[in-house]
């Protein structure tokens, strides 16, 4: 778990946590930065009143999210203020979110959401502090493709950045995170003949759990691999995040398929039947998850990278290690598609002409 976090941690959220800790202590908050270290929480202020509020800061590369991600951003702030005891709870997330799902987070939580707007709003007589967040949330949520700039909306949500403590903690149901559970089934040793039948089916059932917002169909082909029967699972790209749009616009795709490999000897291209690369542009399919269980034998080594890029099409490697990163992502309430960003910026970076 803590290595999991380690790795997790990105330059880009550091960089967006070191802004709003620069926000809070602009406006003269008291941050208490030995007990934020103690309980390994993002911000703890120490309010006048002698309450405290805890804070939890998410970063987002799109510029919307689902609902039921944010959601789940608050379940965990909710379970980690179950040993701090914290009187308010605030929600900092890098993207937009809604007027009414603020105020649905509010009334159902007693929770305190702050977004993109709410940041600028915030910082906006503070320079240099106003640019840094503009120039940052330039940076992380680039234009997808040329498009008329909408009139600014007026700003109406929040009158001073204190306005938190008005909101009171509400009684809390915890939803059950099942992350840990499909991850336990994925890496379940067992003897049996259908072992393999049963990784592909974990495996699809882990998809869809991860990405059963922005993916539909999951259609199951069957295919002969190495004298074996094998199935893929196609999807079709049906989303508003913006990375699964950048990715169908960049690659001219409709469809991504998942397929598990039981390789022996470190992934690579030469892995991949020609038969699986043709197919892919021909049937605006350019997009592949290859999925190998992880051990000594197969597990790849640094010259893989984890995705594969020839000819206009994208072969992304997953292991088991990679899914429960993913997974633990989705029961954070972070962007289950971080991982897949860090792979596909890898194998761009390392494309020779």
């Amino acid at each position: 778990m803590e290595l999991y976090k380690a790795l997790a941690t990105s330059d880009l959220k550091e960089t967006f946590k070191n802004l709003c800790h620069n926000l809070f202590i602009a406006s003269g908050m008291d941050i208490d930065m030995q007990t934020k270290s103690e309980l390994g929480i993002d911000m703890l202020i120490n309010c006048n009143s002698g309450h405290r509020a805890v804070i939890e800061i998410k970063l987002y590369r799109s510029k919307r999210v689902a609902l039921d991600t944010i959601e789940q951003a608050v379940f965990h702030l909710k379970r980690v203020n179950a040993d701090i005891h914290g009187h308010h709870l605030i929600l900092i997330v890098s993207t937009f979110v809604p007027d009414d799902w603020v105020q649905l987070l509010k009334n159902r939580f007693g929770i305190t959401l702050w977004d993109q707007s709410d940041l600028i709003h915030m910082s906006k007589e503070l320079n240099p502090l106003a640019s840094e967040f503009l120039d940052f949330f330039e940076g992380i949520n680039p234009p997808i493709e040329a498009r008329k700039t909408a009139a600014p909306i007026p700003y109406k949500r929040m009158t001073s950045i204190h306005a938190f403590t008005e909101t009171t903690l509400k009684p809390f149901y915890y939803k059950p995170s099942i992350g840990h559970d499909l991850y336990q089934n994925l890496i379940k040793k067992t003897n049996r003949s259908n072992s393999w039948t049963k990784f592909e089916n974990n495996v699809f059932d882990i998809m869809k759990h991860l990405f059963g917002k922005d993916l539909s169909g999951w259609y199951k082909n069957l295919k002969m691999d190495s004298g074996h029967n094998r199935f893929e699972m196609v999807c079709r790209i049906n989303s508003k995040h913006d990375f699964w749009k950048q990715l169908a616009l960049d690659f001219n795709t409709r469809y991504i398929f998942f397929e598990c490999k039981d390789y022996k000897e470190v992934y690579g291209y030469k892995n991949v039947s020609s038969d699986d690369v043709n197919v892919l542009g021909q049937a605006l399919r350019a997009i592949g998850l290859i999925v190998t269980k992880q051990d000594e034998e197969n597990y790849p080594d640094s010259k893989s990278q984890g995705a594969f890029y020839d000819n206009g099409k994208l072969l992304l490697h997953i292991t088991e290690f990679d899914i429960y990163r993913m997974l633990l992502d989705k029961d954070m309430g972070n962007d289950t598609t971080s991982l897949l960003k860090e792979k596909i910026d890898n194998a761009m970076i390392q494309i020779r002409l």
